[in-house]
């Protein structure tokens, strides 16, 4: 089975990574049952299964993220869209909670950029 153009390129940047000493932690989302929606778990909320909860997971332990997509008719995958659509969906809930908590506690938002 010949890879495609998004493989070669991913294992070119993951070799680049490991050479230099970066643990590298990869997935396929396609290998993963993501369900649609806006929830952080989705099987609240009627889906029957969704594992964006432990993906999420290990997404926020990375220090840096590397999303490969093929390219149909000009537009990602409709599974990396899903993905990139649960996961900043996910950050802003994870941003409004970390923020209510600063607030609580007194402490000032600080943002960089």
């Amino acid at each position: 089975m010949a890879l495609s153009h998004k493989h070669v390129l991913m294992d070119v940047a993951m070799q680049i990574m490991r050479a230099n000493d970066v643990t590298v932690d990869e997935f396929r989302a396609v290998d993963h049952d993501i369900a649609a929606g806006v929830y952080p778990d989705m099987t609240e909320h009627g889906a029957s299964s969704d594992e964006w909860p432990t993906l999420f997971d290990r997404v926020m332990a990375a220090d840096i993220l590397v999303i490969g997509s093929p390219i149909w008719l000009g537009q990602t995958s409709s599974v990396c869209q899903r993905f990139i659509e649960r996961l900043f969906r996910q950050l802003r809930h994870v941003e409004r909670r970390r923020a209510v908590r600063l607030l609580r506690t007194g402490r000032r938002l600080h943002h960089h950029g």
